[in-house]
């Protein structure tokens, strides 16, 4: 069974999901608000004082929708913590809803997103996604890419050898693309390369046209 670990806090993946948040983005703190379902995740939109924002009809407006199940958290945060998130598999999330979501948290709170892929199976299949808090983001720079996070769920150091980083990326938020790597960013995949040259690195941002996938994902590995 797989746990997920954030600053003491652990939730076991499979398990029934809220389907319901609000986010904190000044504070980073996540919110369980109403019932638990099987629906997709969602994060509510919050005005200064931390009220649900309603519509005309006094339906709650969303600020991100169809998250997939396993990635948020009542309690966790995500602007000072690092969280691990199991991919794949009955009762996770998948790799591309988490990518999905980096993207879209980066649009909400106004900041780059960092992440990091591992593998723990001894293969290149992806079993775990990080996310670095976005405390010490910026609109254009990624400090955290959340791999702090893998300590927190290995009970010993043989566990937290197993795990692989196969990959890192970080998010461009914008309504209109942003495809290139900067030099921060080329610097950060030389960097990655002198220790392992096959980790691969990503940028995760917004389709050139409307309707395209989102996220659209940029190798920048041999860029």
């Amino acid at each position: 069974m797989l746990y997920c670990h954030t600053k003491g806090f652990v939730r076991q993946r499979g398990m029934a999901a809220e389907t319901d948040y609000t986010l904190n983005r000044k504070t980073g703190d996540v919110k369980q608000v109403g019932e638990t379902n099987d629906k997709p995740d969602r994060i509510l939109a919050t005005n200064g004082k931390g009220d649900v924002k309603t519509d005309r009809k006094g339906n709650p407006k969303v600020a991100i929708d169809n998250i997939d199940k396993g990635i948020l958290s009542d309690g966790m945060n995500l602007k000072t913590d690092s969280t691990v998130v199991s991919v794949g598999g009955n009762g996770n999330a998948t790799k591309e809803g988490v990518e999905r979501f980096a993207l879209e948290l980066a649009d909400y709170v106004g900041r780059e997103i960092g992440g990091a892929y591992f593998s723990n199976n001894g293969t290149d299949n992806v079993t775990h996604i990080t996310l670095g808090g976005y405390q010490n983001n910026t609109y254009t720079s990624t400090k955290s890419k959340g791999i702090s996070g893998i300590g927190k769920i290995s009970n010993s150091m043989e566990e937290y050898n197993s795990y692989k980083v196969k990959g890192f990326f970080h998010t461009h938020p914008n309504e209109s693309p942003r495809f290139n790597p900067s030099e921060r960013d080329l610097m950060s995949r030389d960097e990655a390369m002198k220790i392992d040259p096959q980790i691969k690195s990503y940028i995760l941002t917004h389709p050139a046209n409307t309707g395209g996938e989102k996220p659209h994902i940029i190798n920048f590995t041999n860029y």
